[in-house]
């Protein structure tokens, strides 16, 4: 299978994503593949995992959760369990991962799942962990926008060399490289100047975190200006908002606020109905949405198959149907 090619998706229609958080509760193996088989049978595109690498002890209560999957071997896993729905890592901490190897496992992760990777990035927030891992906290951006570089050169050079403070490397051989090509797409984590600088030099999307929908909608009008003026196409850039269909889910606002020390946005309001949730996703896609994020609230794998099918009716069949697009299983 390696060293085959495949376009990256088009953001141009609507994608539908959800986030597995807090992944404890999920404690068998048949749960998850239960869970994502019924994602994708109800017609969603993306399924979103958070990850850490090495918290300290005392992060449960923090962070509201105490399993953390090694996310490449996951999605490994539930790819030879699924077709179509795609594998969100998201995000991962880059200066948490060592790049060279983390690139290969990317890679093959993206050759072994059909191209179904996508990649979410940022520079982290715990200091603690850093620590742990043992690299300069107050250096993480810097460590980002170097590894990120180093992920790409990596992916998309037939000779990569690179030389920085952090990582280097030349003289040498790099395969397979992703299926998707020129990489899976990079979905960059996070809010400020760094973040929008991140996107118009490598990224193809935005994942904001702890910010309301108005900033957001006026931080990617920034980001579309930057990916034009840096000669890049901004009609393919990937934009995420996030819906709640039930009280407290903890969806990608949710994480987002948790991951920053309960500081940003409160997490998804009340739900409002099928019927209303299907007009806040019709207007978010009028406003250059393309990746709907879908919060629930939930306990046991039954009530998040449950939610997974309602959502599928009531919202994404509609929408669908009002795009004439196809349904997930049925796209090529």
């Amino acid at each position: 299978m390696a060293h085959l090619a495949a376009p990256v998706p088009s953001p141009s229609r609507p994608f539908f994503s959800f986030a597995v958080y807090p992944p404890d509760r999920l404690t068998e193996v048949d749960d998850l593949v239960r869970v994502v088989r019924a994602a994708e049978s109800a017609g969603f595109d993306v399924v979103q995992f958070p990850e850490h690498v090495l918290p300290p002890r005392g992060s449960v209560a923090l962070l509201g959760n105490r399993t953390w999957w090694d996310l490449p071997t996951l999605f490994a896993f539930l790819a030879a369990r699924t077709s179509t729905i795609r594998f969100l890592l998201g995000v991962a901490v880059l200066p948490n991962h060592e790049p060279i190897g983390f690139a290969k496992a990317l890679a093959t992760l993206d050759q072994l799942s059909g191209g179904r990777l996508l990649l979410g990035v940022g520079s982290g927030w715990y200091a603690a962990e850093a620590d742990r891992l043992g690299y300069p906290f107050a250096e993480r951006g810097a460590i980002t926008d170097e590894y990120l570089a180093a992920l790409v050169e990596l992916w998309t050079s037939d000779d990569p060399s690179f030389a920085g403070r952090y990582v280097s490397f030349s003289d040498v051989c790099f395969a397979p490289r992703p299926l998707q090509r020129p990489h899976p797409p990079i979905l960059v984590g996070g809010t400020g100047p760094r973040v929008v600088q991140r996107i118009a030099l490598h990224g193809d999307g935005w994942l904001p975190m702890a910010i309301d929908r108005a900033e957001a909608l006026r931080v990617f009008d920034r980001i579309r200006r930057e990916v034009r003026a840096a000669g890049r196409d901004p009609q393919r850039l990937w934009f995420r908002q996030e819906v709640s269909w039930s009280a407290g889910g903890l969806g990608a606002r949710t994480i987002a606020r948790v991951h920053h020390g309960g500081t940003g946005p409160a997490g998804p309001a009340a739900p409002a109905g099928g019927a209303a949730v299907l007009a806040e996703v019709q207007e978010l896609l009028a406003s250059r949405v393309n990746l709907v994020s879908v919060a629930f609230a939930w306990e046991t794998a039954d009530e998040l198959v449950g939610q997974l099918a309602a959502v599928g009716r009531e919202v994404i069949e509609p929408v669908r149907l009002r795009a004439g697009a196809l349904p997930s299983g049925c796209r090529e």
